[in-house]
């Protein structure tokens, strides 16, 4: 199974919210529904010390809280929601001692994380002010910058370092570029926190539309791992370039045979932000008769309330 699989499952927490949500009663694919569950607050009150003191629990929780702290701050009421849960406290420990772990050993240059160091620090998300502080500090160029070089390392496989592709086509019948060594998968693991705030930011500066428009067009040309962190830079580069733009340039993309954007892009766009009956008819009217082996027609999708 890999990330274009288990992406249902971020799908039907952005869509539903609650049912048959993973729990400790089943926690399989849980990290995949922390991306999307709409109310995390109210999720992490499901959850135990237990399962968020997992590190790849813990990842998509400390993403969350960035994102929250960008849009929102520190003192807005969903953010000071999250610090009242002890699973959120939990979480923040456990992947903030993860990066801190990874950094001491990290010598690959690859995605420069040195600016972002200081989302590795627990006060950042604990206490008052320190996420503005550095917030502050850190330039916008330094986002699209680590943006620029994820696209050209993930999706256009300028830099990667395979393994000696004679050699690899004499064990295996997978070509070295559909699935990269496991060392690549564990870079863009313990890079993510910084490639999610970078584009976090990027998405709220119009003039940055570009970097946005070729995450969302240029697919990962590898095997998506389990938890699909690639997907979920992607999915919602799709919905910050929707809330700026609109719906015309997608249309404009998928108006021939042949178009770049995948479906399940545009239904989170539907479940996600969708709600005028113009924009609804216009999508399911380009869409007709297409769909994807993950998402059905778009007159069944379920739309934004």
């Amino acid at each position: 199974m890999c990330g274009y699989c288990t992406e249902i499952m971020a799908r039907l927490a952005l869509q539903t919210g609650h049912p048959d949500l993973p729990t400790e009663a089943n926690p399989l694919m849980m990290d995949i529904y922390l991306q999307e569950v709409r109310n995390l607050p109210d999720y992490l009150r499901k959850l135990t010390a237990q399962h968020v003191a997992k590190p790849p629990i813990a990842l998509p929780i400390l993403c969350r809280a960035i994102e929250m702290l960008v849009v929102q701050g520190f003192e807005s009421e969903p953010y000071q929601e999250l610090l009242q849960q002890p699973t959120f406290v939990t979480a923040i420990l456990t992947a903030c001692a993860k990066s801190k772990h990874e950094a001491l050993g990290d010598a690959d240059p690859r995605l420069n994380p040195r600016g972002f160091a200081w989302l590795a620090e627990k006060d950042i998300y604990l206490m008052p002010g320190c996420f503005e502080q550095h917030n502050n500090q850190t330039g916008d160029q330094t986002g699209t910058d680590i943006l620029s070089e994820y696209i050209e390392w993930w999706l256009e496989c300028e830099s990667i370092q395979h393994q000696d592709a004679t050699q690899n086509e004499e064990n295996t019948e997978v070509d070295p570029i559909d699935e990269p060594p496991e060392t690549e998968y564990r870079l863009l693991n313990c890079r993510f926190p910084a490639l999610w705030y970078a584009l976090i930011r990027t998405s709220l500066q119009p003039e940055n539309k570009e970097i946005l428009w070729t995450i969302i067009t240029k697919q990962p040309s590898r095997l998506i791992s389990f938890e699909g962190l690639d997907l979920w830079l992607q999915r919602h580069a799709a919905l910050a370039y929707y809330d700026q733009q609109g719906l015309d340039p997608f249309l404009m993309n998928i108006e021939g045979q042949f178009f770049s954007i995948r479906i399940e892009l545009l239904e989170f766009i539907a479940a996600a932000r969708i709600i005028k009956t113009k924009d609804k008819d216009a999508l399911i009217a380009a869409l007709k008769g297409r769909e994807s082996d993950f998402s059905g027609p778009a007159e069944e999708w379920i739309w934004a309330d």
